[in-house]
């Protein structure tokens, strides 16, 4: 039987794929317009929807990339700081893992605020029925699509949090999804 840490390790995991599958298929998407876009240049057809195109996608592919950053604790962070006293013994694993501890809990305090940032833009998309100039395509879906990422980014990145007080606090290891007694004292 899996423990519980291995557990939510596996489910991470599977959003994070999904997640980055989505903003993988829609790179894919932008590129092949953008590809399209310049073949019909050479015949003076450019499409005008390229610009269109590019801010609705472009939103969305990078906040998925952004979610799988936070499940997988890519963000940048004083790790040359952390990294350094990691090497030293004892009393400074502590202070480390301090600072790592405060880099997670600053990305979360980053994510709600950015969240909050995202909906208010959403809430104003709404109000002004927002379409794009061209084709005038709603970008209400593609605003709530984003928002809700971000909002998913929320509790993601307080439980990355969590993992960094229960190794500061119990001196819980990631990498051996158990107590390690050194690191505690």
């Amino acid at each position: 039987m899996k423990n519980y840490h291995e557990k939510e390790g596996q489910i991470l995991s599977r959003i994070s794929d999904l997640v980055s599958l989505v903003g993988g298929g829609l790179i894919l998407i932008f590129a092949a317009v953008i590809v399209f876009d310049i073949f019909m240049r050479n015949y003076g057809q450019p499409l005008v929807v390229v610009n269109e195109v590019d801010t609705i996608t472009l939103a969305v592919v990078v906040t998925a990339f952004i979610v799988v950053g936070v499940i997988g604790q890519h963000f940048v962070s004083i790790t040359f700081l952390s990294n350094a006293l990691l090497s030293s013994r004892n009393p400074k694993i502590k202070l480390a893992a301090a600072v790592k501890t405060l880099t997670a809990s600053s990305t979360f305090v980053f994510f709600v605020f950015l969240a909050w940032q995202v909906w208010a833009r959403v809430r104003l998309d709404q109000r002004l029925d927002g379409v794009t100039s061209y084709l005038e395509i709603p970008t209400g879906p593609w605003w709530y699509f984003v928002g809700a990422l971000f909002l998913f980014c929320v509790p993601l990145s307080l439980l990355v949090a969590f993992r960094r007080y229960r190794q500061l606090f119990w001196g819980y290891s990631e990498e051996q999804g158990q107590v390690d007694t050194s690191k505690a004292t």
